[in-house]
């Protein structure tokens, strides 16, 4: 399962974020001994910023799923513990503050002044029906590019 952006490099996917002005962090998980050239990334991963020039290749990635019947927007993944951060599609809304949420594994997060935005850390073996929406970016801006007209 993937969230998020990623580039090819050499012939090799990496996730990625693409910072504009010709900038790209690459990131790997810290399954081993810290490579050449690689620092400490986030969510444990190391990390190496590189020329945008080297991309051959570079995508965003929504996800969308089910936790049982629930339809979730997946956040982020970590792919170490295989596990992922899930928003339910549908808020509640504010005026139903104190309602259950819409599955036991999901927490209020109220962030929003109109609605309540139900999150949890899940395993992947939670979730079905995984949709997986690509679209290219331009790796120097990391804006959208016109996936229908190239």
């Amino acid at each position: 399962m993937r969230r998020g952006q990623y580039v090819i490099v050499d012939g090799t996917e990496y996730a990625a974020r693409v910072w504009g002005g010709g900038k790209v962090s690459l990131f790997i998980p810290q399954t081993g001994p810290k490579p050449d050239g690689w620092i400490l990334g986030r969510e444990s991963t190391w990390s190496r910023k590189i020329d945008a020039s080297k991309v051959s290749e570079a995508f965003s990635i929504s996800t969308r799923a089910y936790l049982d019947d629930v339809e979730v927007h997946v956040d982020s993944v970590n792919a170490t513990d295989r596990t992922a951060t899930v928003r339910a599609v549908q808020p509640t809304s504010r005026s139903d503050y104190g309602a259950p949420p819409p599955h036991p594994l999901l927490e209020a997060l109220n962030d929003s002044p109109y609605s309540i935005d139900w999150v949890g850390k899940v395993a992947w073996d939670r979730l079905s029906n995984v949709d997986e929406a690509v679209g290219r970016i331009d790796p120097s801006t990391g804006r959208p590019i016109d996936n229908e007209n190239p």
